[in-house]
């Protein structure tokens, strides 16, 4: 097991900070994004901005921390392919290598025969429609090739998790690893990311999901990408790699889609209006742009991630100069301000309908809330932090509740390790809990994927 107290001490940030203006970007512009992004309410959780290699904005919102490491969602796969492009580079992988080769007990039949590596890295496999429910089967490899490919492999888009899984799988088969273990010495170390959980599947890392990281591992992975695959001066990722993995190698138009999901796709990576960039469900972002020097990580909550990006390109980009800019003191302090107050909206419940029902009562310290098999306590004044045990692992909740005007109670009850929270509400002189998602988890009936191991959750 990882040293609890090693992943505790590792650096939020792993780049040398500087002013906004000294990098050329006006404090102003910063705070103009940060509140771009409440007022829509795309419920940011953390942001690092970094330009020319340095971090000029970086804030959580509470009670997340910048220590913090969440479930990323699709942001992983982008992970998993420098996974990839470290197995061609040695040699145990090859890009026009069928998938099937690296798992010869299974019956790969017609055009499943024929999807090769690249195909899965650039979601060309062939397939119409994604394929997730066998990847939690009893035997998700089989399951997967066992479903042909309705078009020629390398012809088609279609955005899928199965792909993914294979390569996930295939890295375990030739290395004897999962993804995260493989990675951790050629990617994670010369980064300054500590141990990371990544979910499992069977005996692999997910690949398409299920990576926890902080907003400085985002941050560093794309000043990487940024930088062509170097590291503070150093190579990390195989020479020619990002070129080849940012390329569009198909395009993603003929899909009805917003702007930034028209732009084509790489390896695991979107090509944007402006850069290209890795992102996951829920507003998991990390955006590149080499043309501005700019790299910008948000996690956050939402179901509208072209607002958030609109929110970048409409109020960053046009304030960038080509130079330092003189010093603003005054805004540099409302922005370190606002990022250090920022904190999670305690918002009443919404009109979803609930998905579990429980109880509250009054315990000394706030409250103690008895849901659905979870057990947590809830702050009256402040975020009260609880580890629920969800199997072998705990979901990390902090929460905060209150009483409402009209003699009820409310509370938001934060799954730390993940860009979820739950919303509470008890109607007055009542002891049951409504708890609705604010925005639900993609396989919300199975908490065990938010969940992670205890020395992974933080305190």
């Amino acid at each position: 097991m990882p040293d609890v107290s090693a992943t505790r001490a590792a650096r939020p940030m792993s780049l040398p900070a500087a002013t906004p203006e000294s990098m050329g970007i006006p404090s102003g512009a910063l705070s103009a994004l940060v509140e771009r992004l409440e007022r829509l309410e795309s419920d940011p959780h953390a942001l690092a901005v970094a330009r020319h290699g340095r971090v000029v904005a970086r804030g959580a919102w509470a009670p997340y921390r910048l220590e913090d490491a969440t479930l990323v969602y699709s942001l992983s796969k982008t992970f998993l392919a420098a996974a990839v492009a470290f197995a061609v580079e040695e040699g145990l992988m090859d890009l026009d290598a069928p998938i099937a080769q690296y798992f010869p007990e299974v019956e790969a039949p017609g055009r499943s025969a024929q999807m090769r590596v690249r195909d899965l890295l650039s979601m060309a496999t062939g397939h119409e429609e994604d394929l997730v429910e066998p990847i939690f089967g009893p035997d998700p490899v089989a399951g997967l090739l066992a479903r042909e490919p309705e078009h020629e492999p390398g012809t088609v888009f279609t955005y899928n998790q199965s792909g993914p899984f294979l390569l996930s799988a295939a890295i375990t088969r030739l290395t004897g690893q999962r993804v995260g273990e493989y990675l951790r010495p050629r990617l994670f170390e010369p980064l300054g990311i500590g141990p990371r959980w990544w979910t499992q599947a069977g005996e692999a890392d997910l690949g398409f999901t299920g990576l926890h990281a902080r907003v400085g591992d985002i941050l560093a992975l794309g000043q990487t990408l940024l930088d062509g695959g170097s590291f503070g001066g150093a190579r990390v990722l195989p020479e020619g790699w990002v070129d080849l993995a940012s390329s569009v190698h198909i395009p993603t138009s003929p899909r009805p889609s917003p702007p930034d999901w028209q732009q084509g796709y790489g390896f695991l990576m979107w090509r944007s209006r402006h850069g290209f960039r890795a992102d996951g469900a829920c507003g998991q972002l990390c955006l590149v742009l080499p043309d501005e020097g700019l790299v910008v990580a948000l996690t956050s909550a939402t179901d509208d991630l072209q607002a958030e990006l609109d929110a970048v390109w409409e109020t960053l980009l046009p304030a960038l100069a080509p130079a330092s800019l003189a010093e603003d003191a005054p805004a540099q302090a409302a922005l370190a301000q606002e990022l250090a107050r920022a904190e999670i909206p305690l918002a009443p419940a919404s009109s979803n309908t609930p998905f579990a029902h429980g109880t509250m009562r009054p315990d000394g310290a706030g409250w103690t809330v008895d849901v659905d098999g979870l057990s947590f306590g809830v702050g009256s004044d402040d975020w009260r932090r609880t580890l629920v045990p969800v199997g072998s692992s705990v979901l990390p909740i902090a929460a905060q509740g209150r009483a409402t005007g009209d003699g009820g109670w409310e509370a938001t009850a934060v799954v730390t390790s993940s860009p979820h929270r739950m919303l509470l509400r008890a109607l007055p002189g009542s002891s049951v809990v409504e708890v609705r998602w604010h925005v639900p988890p993609l396989r919300s009936d199975d908490l065990r994927l938010l969940a992670a191991p205890e020395w992974a959750a933080g305190e």
